[in-house]
């Protein structure tokens, strides 16, 4: 049981540790342009019941458990302890597989800070209260800044341009307005992704124009798909032709 506890307790300490190399990346985006505003991370012990249960029969049944110089009513005792901990964890699996993914010892907050002597703005948790193009642009901003992340890509790292960054989106502007669809490809366009966009082929795809190279469009004019691979200048003159038809 100590063991299992160390392990968790270095998993816990593992996202603290990933989160602190995010928030690095994090104050390298711009969150808000026109305050020149960036955003750091806060990860919080989370309050949930089920979390709070587990922490507190989990360091009951650690209590003194190195201690080898106790009586053996003392051990007994501590070996009762450990014991009512495990079935009280075999005894609802669902429970258990909550409390020891550590993931879920956390919630996390996101401060704002000015740029201008870093100074503190507002914070963000659970997006309440915000508008929906405040939350769009929090969880976009920290979507597309742990995907560089992973890829081991940095703003102020040139040499890593070789590196693999592809990622592919799917209607990315069904639900958001044209000035967040523009904040989003800038923000990936920072960070050199490579995108592939899915998208239907109305009024949106403006947006995409001055950002993509290649075309690729699906039709269907029988019973099978066809796929016409068309770069900017060829994209044009069709979408001109018709326009003109």
């Amino acid at each position: 049981v100590s063991s299992f506890n160390g392990i968790l307790q270095e998993h816990a300490e593992t996202i603290k540790r990933l989160i602190e190399d995010l928030n690095l990346h994090l104050k390298e985006v711009d969150f808000d342009r026109n305050k020149h505003s960036y955003i750091q991370l806060v990860p919080e012990r989370t309050d949930d019941e089920h979390q709070q249960w587990f922490r507190r029969h989990r360091l009951y049944a650690l209590e003194n458990i190195a201690n080898v110089e106790d009586s053996d009513e003392a051990r007994n005792e501590r070996f009762n302890r450990v014991r009512t901990l495990l079935d009280e964890l075999g005894s609802d699996e669902k429970r258990t597989q909550r409390v020891i993914d550590v993931r879920n010892w956390f919630t996390f907050r996101a401060d704002e800070f000015y740029r201008d002597g870093n100074r503190y703005d507002q914070s963000y948790s659970g997006a309440s209260g915000k508008s929906g193009g405040e939350k769009n642009r929090l969880a976009s901003t920290i979507l597309a800044t742990s995907i560089a992340y992973q890829y081991g890509i940095s703003l102020n790292h040139e040499h890593q341009t070789e590196t693999f960054r592809l990622v592919v989106v799917d209607e990315m502007f069904s639900k958001t307005d044209d000035e967040f669809s523009t904040y989003l490809l800038e923000l990936f366009k920072k960070f050199n992704l490579q995108l592939i966009i899915v998208q239907p082929l109305d009024s949106k795809v403006h947006l995409v124009q001055k950002y993509v190279e290649r075309y690729h469009i699906v039709t269907r004019p029988g019973t099978h798909s066809e796929i016409h691979n068309l770069d900017v200048h060829e994209y044009e003159k069709l979408m001109g032709e018709v326009a003109e038809s």
